[in-house]
Parts: C-alpha cells; sequence; structure tokens
C-alpha cells in the first residue's frame, strides 16, 4: 500500500497556506492514517465502530495490547501485522503537476 501526503485545505485547523499541511504530520501520523483508511471496512465489521475516534481508539488499543504489530523498516517504509497478515505501508510525497 502506498500513502501520498496530499496537499489540501483544512477548514477546521484555519489553514491558509496549504502547502504547509504536509509538514504538520511526521511520516509515523500519515502511515496511520492511511492504515485506518485501509483497514477501516474490517474494524467496522469485526469491532462495530461507529466513528473515527472509535477507529482511532481501536487501532491504539491493538497497538498497545500487541495484537496490531507496527515495524518501521525506513524513513518511509513501515510492515503493519495482525494474525490475519500483515500490510506494508510506504508513504510517499505528492506528485508534482
Amino acid at each position: 500500500m502506498q500513502i501520498q501526503k496530499q496537499k489540501t485545505s483544512n477548514s477546521e485547523k484555519g489553514m491558509r497556506n496549504t502547502d504547509n499541511i504536509t509538514a504538520q504530520f511526521s511520516n509515523d501520523e500519515w502511515m496511520l492514517m492511511g492504515y485506518m483508511a485501509y483497514a477501516h471496512d474490517n474494524y467496522v465489521q469485526s469491532r462495530h465502530i461507529k466513528n473515527t475516534a472509535d477507529l482511532v481508539n481501536d487501532v491504539s488499543e491493538d497497538l498497545t495490547n500487541g495484537d496490531l504489530k507496527a515495524t518501521k523498516r525506513g524513513d518511509t517504509n513501515y510492515q503493519l501485522g495482525n494474525k490475519f497478515g500483515s500490510v506494508n505501508v510506504v508513504v510517499e510525497e505528492e506528485a508534482k503537476n
């Protein structure tokens, strides 16, 4: 799985310069956001989560208790795994147009 850091506006934080939004998050945070998007449907079905806060809490719990393991393989490469399998995550800069 590849996650691209995308430059988007975030009105809730009142961001005016969208070029700086990628700098707000570390590669680790981008990786977790990408993993949660990737695994969302599985968590909804198995845990009956109802919102993003529930998803964040469940992923955090899985990381804490060892059910989900995250291994950093390089500056932008990660592997996440659980008893069902694993997924490799690569965080990339958004392609310039």
